[in-house]
């Protein structure tokens, strides 16, 4: 859809290119992971895991942040 909106466009946007070119690596990354289903399975897992303990330590802030904020306005 990438590579049809940058012809179909590409009297409208400038450096169209671009486009193409995003679409060709979604193409190529789409037979990449259907050639090789585990690794990009792998790779979600990866991707899920890091996000879960970023998100985690996240809360953990907001939870120290929030306990801080209660303890000042009881004062």
């Amino acid at each position: 859809m990438e590579i049809i909106a940058a012809i179909y466009f590409r009297r409208e946007i400038d450096n169209e290119w671009l486009l193409i070119l995003s679409g060709i690596l979604s193409v190529i990354l789409g037979v990449l992971l259907v050639v090789y289903p585990m690794a990009g399975s792998l790779a979600v897992i990866w991707v899920v895991g890091f996000y879960a303990i970023f998100f985690g330590v996240l809360m953990l802030f907001l939870a120290f942040e929030v306990r801080s904020l209660a303890q000042r306005s009881k004062a």
